[in-house]
């Protein structure tokens, strides 16, 4: 998509179309216009918000809690940022958290396998011989 006035991108227009998408519940085309209007004015704070509520929707928090984390950098008291910022951490993490115990469920069996392994009686009578210094 390439919004264009006069041979330049519009970033006024691009930031309007992002906002409109995302009010439409169209997060992933809000994307790319709302990126427009960020790269275009690196102040807009508001822009900036937006931008990081649609890469939240989609589940890209990474993204989102730079955005979030940029436009409190241009507007110290912008609450609705730090708000959207600690939901996009806290989903994150959730994220992670589940993301890691599934990485983990194999190597949580594989242990769990080799514990029971080495616990196991090995076959035949074992016995233990103890070196104690000296004798011999």
């Amino acid at each position: 998509m390439r919004i264009c006035l006069a041979g330049q991108i519009a970033p006024a227009a691009a930031y309007f179309l992002g906002d409109s998408y995302l009010q439409l519940n169209r997060p992933q085309d809000a994307i790319e216009p709302l990126t427009l209007a960020v790269n275009w004015s690196k102040t807009d704070a508001d822009a900036m918000y937006k931008l990081g509520m649609a890469h939240s929707a989609v589940k890209d928090y990474p993204n989102a809690v730079n955005m979030f984390h940029a436009a409190t950098a241009f507007v110290p008291d912008f609450l609705e940022a730090y708000e959207a910022m600690a939901i996009a951490y806290d989903a994150a993490a959730s994220q992670s958290t589940a993301i890691m115990r599934a990485a983990w469920r194999p190597i949580r069996r594989m242990i769990t396998r080799q514990r029971l392994n080495c616990c196991r009686k090995p076959p035949g009578k074992a016995r233990l011989f103890i070196n104690v210094g000296g004798l011999g």
